[in-house]
């Protein structure tokens, strides 16, 4: 048991874990382009006192990856991969 999926008896079916968290958390950090667009993002940011984040599609809806909040009283509050409609 790998903690991935519980099984649910009442429907059959099967539902994810929090095990299956690591996986995302291991990919995020091997993503080399978070660590370099983040000093750029920083200074967009404090440049247009505005929320600047960054997502890669997944098919139809983009994965949020990171984000760098502004001074602005507008704010984006979102969940590092937390998926978004396109």
């Amino acid at each position: 048991r790998l903690g991935y999926l519980r099984h649910l008896p009442h429907s059959g079916k099967y539902q994810l874990e929090v095990g299956v968290m690591s996986f995302g958390y291991a990919m995020l950090s091997n993503l080399s382009i978070r660590a370099l667009a983040r000093p750029l993002m920083e200074e967009m940011a404090g440049y247009a006192k505005a929320a600047v984040a960054m997502a890669a599609r997944d098919r139809l809806s983009m994965v949020y990856l990171d984000g760098v909040h502004g001074e602005a009283n507008l704010t984006m509050r979102r969940q590092v991969g937390s998926h978004l409609s396109l």
